[in-house]
């Protein structure tokens, strides 16, 4: 992929539902980031808009947003909370040991929500101050 940047390239806002999620080569925070789409390869594009644990807009210099809701598992910026609860316990799991939280492995799903977002709170404050 080519890039060359345009006045009008297109744009993808990434966010995780914890820091350090690596997806595409990129590690990805909860703070929502603009990446050139020509830096992904197709490939790495499809993986990341259908992964449940990010949430994918796609954005064009000129601030119009897209969001790309046909995409199997993509989020709304706002609503990645929401989306805990659509995971398995598996993939809560995973998000749960990414985000060094103690205990994890015995949780079950509600527990497991309740951690992660309580660690993600906990994050978000810290970085607040």
């Amino acid at each position: 992929m080519s890039k060359t940047t345009t006045p009008h390239e297109e744009k993808v806002r990434i966010r995780s539902a914890v820091d350090g999620y690596r997806r595409g080569g990129i590690a990805h925070t909860v703070e929502a980031k603009e990446h050139l789409v020509s830096d992904f390869s197709a490939t790495q594009l499809e993986q990341i808009k259908n992964d449940s644990r990010l949430s994918v807009e796609f954005v064009t210099d000129n601030n119009s947003t897209s969001t790309d809701a046909d995409a199997a598992g993509a989020v709304d910026v706002d609503s990645v909370e929401l989306d805990l609860t659509s995971l398995t316990v598996s993939r809560l799991k995973e998000i749960a040991a990414m985000g060094e939280i103690a205990g994890f492995a015995s949780m079950k799903k509600d527990q497991l929500i309740a951690a992660i977002e309580s660690a993600r709170d906990a994050e978000h404050a810290a970085k607040a101050e």
